[in-house]
């Protein structure tokens, strides 16, 4: 086999060359989208979503963006007594922190016309 891979010496090296080239791409790839991934969880779900999601019961699906859209589309409404959760986040050990949000759909007006509709996040209170 060695004696084929020295016959072969430019064959073998272009072969090798491009397994190598391979390699590094695939690494510098990995490393771009372990970059990119920290990126969003640190922008995004330790700002946003977060690892949990508290709402009070529905019978449509709600997501972090709130109750889907539609013919059945209910309000979401506040949680109850809301004082005793934040109460039990602030003293649970494995909760460092959150933030209570509201998420709504708006109605965009130009001049008093309805030109659509839209989707706000907002943070509604963010505890110290």
């Amino acid at each position: 086999m060695l004696w084929t891979l020295a016959e072969h010496r430019k064959r073998s090296l272009a072969v090798g060359g491009i397994m190598a080239l391979g390699l590094v791409l695939v690494v510098v790839g990995n490393g771009f989208i372990d970059a990119a991934r920290a990126g969003l969880r640190s922008s995004y779900g330790d700002k946003y979503t977060g690892d949990l999601f508290i709402a009070a019961p529905t019978k449509s699906a709600i997501t972090v963006f709130g109750a889907d859209p539609g013919p059945n589309a209910e309000n979401v409404l506040p949680i109850a007594d809301f004082p005793a959760v934040e109460r039990v986040l602030a003293a649970s050990p494995l909760v460092e922190r959150w933030s209570a949000q509201v998420v709504a759909h708006v109605l965009l007006l130009v001049e008093e016309e309805a030109r659509g509709v839209a989707q706000v996040l907002g943070i509604d209170q963010v505890p110290t």
